[in-house]
């Protein structure tokens, strides 16, 4: 079947990225990048099928020449954190042949790109040939300022808006769609989430080339395992609704013919009404439930700065190995200098270089032939990204030390709360997950005319059902509770039942 895939990214150069060599590499091309000196040779690169630039008709000839065209972006682009060029990476039909591909990819550039200003740099990679033979896919790059004859001019802000990528994934989703029509393909694929679409499904991840390369190794990613995890259980959940459906289905039957179903609408909105007079009774539950929900984001915030300085703290340490024999010392000397006044990182390169009786030359530095060659200029252009890199892994240091305290006192009012609202549910308070499951399985697959007619309150609180039953476990127990109300339910109408015939 065919498979949707639209992802979106920015090139940064604070994440020290160039768009030089990502259009090398995506291109299989050698490119030098003027601004270090830096050549991206990528000539050796297989499985690369097509590549070419689209530009708009106004733009000069030097826009053509990809070497030209990206070098002039990074001119354009003159902040240590500017953003350079905006890719998509589009999975590719297999059911359609090589050149069906490439009509495909073409007309959606210059329908949703070029026309509106954008320059585009195509390429079309093969899969593969050790990897799944169906993994076509696309690179598209684009610069983020628009063109002129001559050169570029103004940096587009309204290329960013949210709005514009959600036009993008479904102009692509339609463009595909076309295409396996053309073909008389029956394939057809969708850009929405499972949820808008009415499945009860938990998505899975993006694995990527590295996780997939460790699959076929015989290795199995913790990625992998999730995915392999979500499957089995969407599987069990096809099964078990399938059976379900079986048993009910005479049941089903007979309550359709004595009534009609109500609708839908009317079905979600008593589902928010009823959800919003639960929260006007528990306004000390919910104020409990508030305080827990601003403790949460403070943790997962905490736990995802510890990472992040992790992967600073690793990436330094590799960068400064990689280029010095001693790449601590280097580190703390070039740490040192970058607190002086009138800090200039190339400056403090060279001066960290010259000190080799404290930790050993930079690497290839003593050879006299060397002294212009590539490995010294790539050296000069890494250390002030690396300088970079490690003040921000000290900054998120500080920072983390400062918020200990009070992680360790909202871990202990995590606790505390926990326990407070079990006790409120003892006490007769009533938990909102059963009434937000209600109100996520109603709001699946609502068309655009049904979801305009909602208030903006109604669209809040269908978004807070569709948040809070994305994850599985969530799910399953407000699964749990609503089946245990039901079985009440059932048990209260047996017993009217019977106090009626009794009366009788």
């Amino acid at each position: 079947m065919a498979i949707y895939s639209f992802r979106a990214s920015i090139v940064k150069r604070a994440e020290g990225r160039s768009s030089v060599a990502a259009a090398a590499y995506r291109a299989g091309e050698a490119l030098v990048d003027e601004r270090t000196g830096v050549t991206h040779d990528y000539s050796r690169k297989h499985g690369v099928f097509h590549a070419e630039i689209r530009a708009p008709e106004q733009a000069p000839d030097w826009a053509f020449d990809r070497e030209a065209l990206w070098n002039a972006v990074e001119v354009c682009e003159t902040r240590k954190n500017s953003q350079l060029a905006r890719e998509f990476t589009l999975a590719l039909p297999h059911e359609l042949s090589d050149e069906e591909r490439r009509g495909l990819v073409t007309q959606f550039v210059d329908e949703e790109c070029v026309s509106k200003g954008m320059v585009a740099d195509i390429a079309i990679h093969l899969p593969d040939r050790d990897g799944d033979q169906r993994n076509h896919h696309a690179h598209i790059l684009l610069a983020l300022r628009e063109i002129t004859p001559e050169g570029f001019t103004r940096k587009a802000r309204e290329w960013n808006d949210r709005s514009g990528l959600d036009h993008w994934r479904e102009a692509w989703a339609e463009k595909i769609n076309l295409a396996l029509e053309r073909a008389g393909r029956p394939e057809r694929v969708d850009h929405r989430t499972l949820d808008a679409q009415g499945e009860d499904r938990e998505p899975t991840i993006h694995e990527g080339k590295d996780a997939t390369a460790m699959k076929r190794e015989g290795e199995m990613p913790d990625v992998c395992q999730e995915n392999e995890s979500k499957r089995l259980r969407n599987d069990e959940r096809e099964q078990a609704e399938i059976a379900a459906a079986k048993e009910t289905q005479s049941e089903r039957n007979v309550r359709l013919l004595k009534k009609p179903a109500p609708n839908r609408m009317k079905r979600l909105r008593s589902a928010i009404t009823e959800l919003r007079k639960q929260d006007a009774g528990n306004t000390d539950l919910n104020l409990i439930r508030a305080q827990t929900a601003e403790i949460q984001r403070r943790l997962y915030r905490y736990q995802a700065r510890t990472k992040y300085l992790g992967e600073l703290d690793e990436v330094v340490k590799g960068g400064f190995e990689s280029v010095y024999r001693d790449g601590e010392s280097a580190r703390q000397r070039y740490k040192a200098l970058s607190q002086e006044d009138g800090f200039n990182p190339n400056k403090a390169a060279r001066r960290v270089k010259n000190a080799p009786e404290q930790f050993g030359r930079m690497k290839g530095w003593s050879l006299g032939f060397l002294y212009r060659s590539r490995a010294r200029r790539e050296a000069l252009a890494t250390l002030p990204i690396l300088m970079e890199k490690a003040a921000k892994a000290e900054y998120v240091r500080a920072k983390l030390t400062r918020e200990a305290d009070q992680i360790e006192k909202d871990r202990a009012q995590a606790d505390q709360l926990k326990s407070l609202k079990a006790t409120l549910k003892e006490k007769g308070c009533s938990d909102r997950l059963p009434v937000l499951r209600r109100i996520q399985k109603r709001a699946r697959g609502l068309t655009d005319k049904e979801w305009a007619s909602l208030k903006p309150a109604e669209k809040h609180t269908i978004g807070e059902a569709r948040r809070m039953m994305k994850s599985a476990p969530c799910r399953d127990h407000a699964d749990q509770l609503l089946a245990a109300s039901k079985v009440k339910e059932r048990v209260r109408a047996r017993l009217i039942t019977k106090g009626q015939n009794r009366e009788r």
